[in-house]
């Protein structure tokens, strides 16, 4: 064969291979390679630090792995590495780069520091940008870390600090809390504070947050009334929801921490603690208390979605007339907030089991149509309407 015809084939070949690839090219070699490569070519390191249990592992590698425009960006500008964290070399890694969910995304040199980081599936476009930050100096995950350990505490660059973090999987609690413990009680109020506090701070027992509760009004002349609310209630939620998950005495604990939350003053206080009877009581199967705790919280509820989820769970899980009535209420207050196919399968299913059939059907064919409109599977809807009408003949 002619050795420039050949050349040319050899060429085109390559050309066409390089075109049509579709997904990152990991390499095969061991650890040290890796980075020695990196180190010679003078690239960062992407690992997909990976399991082969994690299902968002699975979901990055089949569709954003494959993405063009991913491979196109990290084939140019990475040494990409997948290691599996719980097999052979990544056991070590895994301990060395603090992996502890997945998928992590870890950015490190050819040497083999840390350069960047993330935890959790992105679309196509959030993972480019998660690259170009990790070659961004001033923005990287490295940078933070380093002006922490040389010892910054400026309120605003812990804020920044934090959120970098948050995204990492990695523990936060003990840089809040160890600031606050270094300032005076008094300048919790100071609004870089009461920002580091707002986002970062989650123990009901920590300082800064019993702080926060005994001098609420003076934050929320400051800060609104409604934001002090919201942070002192989701807080006092997160540690109910903790406790409903305790091994021994669940129940002791939460009448404890309910009395605790009354004695607070908060103004919700009748809503949280609600909402965690509400959560206890069907994790037991007691729908009886769940009950009670539905209609004080669904009478002083405007939110469609927590309203039909109400009925829905009354609709499977109560038989008695009066309890289904006024659930039947729930999901009709929750169609009026805010019809949708969803609120209005929910509220027809309530009208057969309460007997108004007729009134049943022409509320699920209209779920149906909204269901078509929206392009939903419509076999759950069709069911329905089916048995109802079996059940007019």
């Amino acid at each position: 064969m002619n050795k420039v015809i050949f050349l040319l084939l050899t060429f085109s070949l390559s050309f066409a291979l390089t075109s049509t690839a579709q997904e990152i090219a990991f390499e095969t070699g061991t650890w040290a390679e890796i980075k020695a490569k990196a180190k010679k070519e003078n690239k960062l390191i992407f690992m997909d630090a990976f399991t082969t249990w994690c299902g968002p592992c699975k979901w990055m590698a089949k569709n954003i792995f494959t993405d063009k425009a991913v491979a196109d960006y990290y084939n140019a500008n990475f040494i990409n590495a997948k290691i599996d964290m719980e097999k052979g070399e990544g056991i070590d890694i895994a301990k060395e780069y603090k992996v502890s969910c997945y998928p992590n995304l870890v950015y490190v040199d050819g040497d083999g520091k840390l350069v960047h980081r993330a935890a959790g599936s992105m679309e196509a476009a959030a993972f480019i940008e998660l690259g170009k930050t990790a070659y961004t100096p001033e923005k990287a995950f490295s940078y933070y870390q380093n002006k922490y350990d040389a010892g910054e505490r400026n309120p605003a660059f812990l804020t920044s600090y934090l959120d970098v973090m948050s995204n990492t999987c990695l523990p936060t609690s003990s840089v809040a809390t160890d600031y606050f413990a270094s300032i005076d009680e008094e300048k919790i109020i100071e609004p870089e504070n009461w920002k580091l506090l707002y986002h970062h701070i989650a123990d009901v027992s920590s300082a800064p947050f019993v702080y926060l509760v005994k001098n609420r009004k003076a934050f929320e002349v400051k800060y609104t009334a409604d934001s002090v609310s919201q942070k002192v209630y989701d807080t006092y939620l997160q540690h109910g929801n903790t406790l409903l998950r305790s091994k021994e005495d669940a129940a002791g604990k939460l009448k404890a921490f309910q009395q605790e939350v009354i004695n607070s003053g908060i103004s919700r206080a009748d809503e949280l603690n609600g909402n965690l009877t509400l959560k206890f009581a069907q994790s037991q199967g007691d729908w009886n208390t769940w009950f009670i705790a539905a209609k004080m919280l669904a009478d002083k509820s405007s939110d469609a979605n927590f309203l039909n989820g109400l009925g829905w769970t009354a609709f499977e899980k109560i038989d008695d007339p009066k309890k289904l009535s006024e659930a039947e209420l729930w999901a009709k207050k929750s169609v009026e907030l805010k019809e949708g196919s969803y609120n209005l399968d929910t509220y027809a299913n309530l009208l057969f089991k309460n007997g108004k059939a007729e009134l049943a059907l022409a509320t699920e064919k209209k779920a149906l149509e909204l269901a078509k409109a929206a392009g939903e599977d419509l076999k759950a809807y069709e069911d329905v309407i089916a048995e109802i009408e079996k059940g007019l003949k």
